[in-house]
């Protein structure tokens, strides 16, 4: 049974050209994660969610950037980064995970229906590898 804090834990993927080349070339996954979570967190929850093995965990806090526009002065958010590598042979790979099922869950999508039915027999029978069926 997965906590309310395995789910807050991780925030959401970070999708940039540098996160992009980590994941093709050493197998790591860059995500936001909330500020109180520490790398044994992390690594709970990365497992538990998504059912692969974590190798290792390195974590960093961004810094505010000083931003101007014509209405004026501001500074961005800062937030905490955690790069995740995976063991030998895992991927994180394209499909629906508990933590998107339970988003869906509370806002479902007529166009989404056969996948989050799928998903739901797939957990139920404790088939860990999902697939993208809609190929």
């Amino acid at each position: 049974m997965l906590s309310e804090k395995t789910y807050t834990t991780i925030k959401n993927p970070v999708i940039t050209e540098k996160a992009a080349i980590q994941k093709s070339s050493s197998n790591t996954y860059v995500f936001k994660v909330s500020k109180e979570a520490t790398k044994i967190d992390i690594k709970n929850s990365i497992e538990e969610v998504f059912g692969v093995v974590v190798n290792s965990v390195r974590v960093l806090n961004t810094k505010f950037k000083n931003k101007r526009t014509r209405f004026g002065k501001y500074k961005t958010s800062t937030y905490k980064k955690a790069y995740v590598t995976l063991g030998l042979g895992f991927k994180l790979e394209k499909s629906f995970t508990k933590v998107g099922l339970k988003k869906l869950l509370l806002n479902p999508k007529k166009e989404y229906l056969a996948e989050i039915i799928m998903v739901i027999l797939l957990y139920a029978t404790k088939v860990v590898a999902i697939k993208d069926f809609t190929e």
